[in-house]
């Protein structure tokens, strides 16, 4: 699978701090461009539309550090998934999220023997493909994402907050700042961000210094 999603308007890419690591960081004010956003006392989350509106980047950020983060992953449902993605278009909100390069190896092995693919697995198995019997050893899924100020890229083969300083405070401005981690996802929609075909991706942020790597 390849996906890219292009941002209607590009971010600025200035250098910040996330988790008290100085990074690049993406900022933005948007002021009525159907932008998604849904909050309550734990966290917020932010749906960012790709050009074309038919795809989307959501960002569920918790309102504290790690800790609430993790306390989310533990209830992460999809009554939870359906309340972050419900339609709300902010008007004007003030964003700044890190660019980012994400890179993942997961060992399928057991993952496919537990759903009853276990024949690849056995010696001599695969014989139409190659002049000799073959078998496979290791099924290992590949996943790669990058955000970055023009958009997402993302293929599969298989603490200081960051305030914007102006001369005035505009009314009813939103802040979105995601210097701590969060939960990210992208989903296919027909119409708005709570019209959901499927989710490509999903996963956890805790900063460019975390890479998910296996033995081979």
């Amino acid at each position: 699978m390849y996906f890219f999603g292009k941002f209607e308007t590009p971010f600025i890419e200035i250098f910040g701090i996330f988790r008290e690591e100085r990074t690049k960081i993406l900022t933005r004010t948007v002021r009525n461009e159907g932008w998604n956003l849904v909050e309550n006392e734990k966290w917020q989350c932010l749906g960012i539309p790709f050009k074309g509106k038919s795809c989307w980047l959501h960002i569920l950020l918790p309102r504290e550090e790690e800790s609430s983060l993790n306390k989310i992953l533990e209830n992460f449902d999809e009554n939870l998934l359906k309340e972050c993605i419900s339609e709300n278009e902010v008007e004007k909100v003030e964003v700044v999220i890190p660019k980012f390069l994400l890179e993942t190896k997961i060992i399928l092995d057991e993952t496919l023997k537990k759903i009853g693919v276990t024949e690849i697995f056995e010696f001599g198995s695969i014989q139409k493909i190659f002049a000799r019997p073959h078998f496979v050893d290791k099924a290992i899924h590949f996943t790669k994402l990058e955000i970055n100020k023009y958009g997402a890229e993302a293929a599969s083969t298989s603490v200081i907050r960051v305030v914007p300083v102006c001369g005035c405070i505009e009314m009813d401005m939103k802040y979105f700042c995601a210097t701590n981690p969060f939960i990210y996802f992208v989903n296919l929609v027909d119409d708005g961000p709570s019209d959901v075909k499927s989710i490509i991706l999903i996963g956890q942020y805790w900063g460019n210094s975390t890479k998910t790597n296996v033995d081979m």
